[in-house]
């Protein structure tokens, strides 16, 4: 999360069933300019843990962006 300069992560929505939840998230970014990130995940539960995580409706492009303005903001 630093290469990208997250500075918040805000959960938006879960729902859960009896051996998984999904889980919408939005990723916010230092530089107000960068549009969040809202990936979703897939947890398995199994005993009552988290066993698994799987990302799903991941669009890589925006923490590239993120990571290329921090990156762009270092060298200035």
């Amino acid at each position: 999360m630093a290469m990208c300069n997250v500075a918040s992560i805000d959960r938006v929505e879960t729902t859960a069933g009896k051996n998984h939840a999904v889980t919408l998230l939005s990723f916010r970014f230092a530089d107000p300019n960068l549009a969040p990130a809202e990936p979703g995940g897939v947890f398995k539960l199994r005993n009552g843990k988290c066993c698994e995580i799987k990302t799903c409706d991941y669009d890589p492009s925006v923490f590239h962006a993120a990571s290329r303005a921090k990156a762009a903001a270092s060298a200035a």
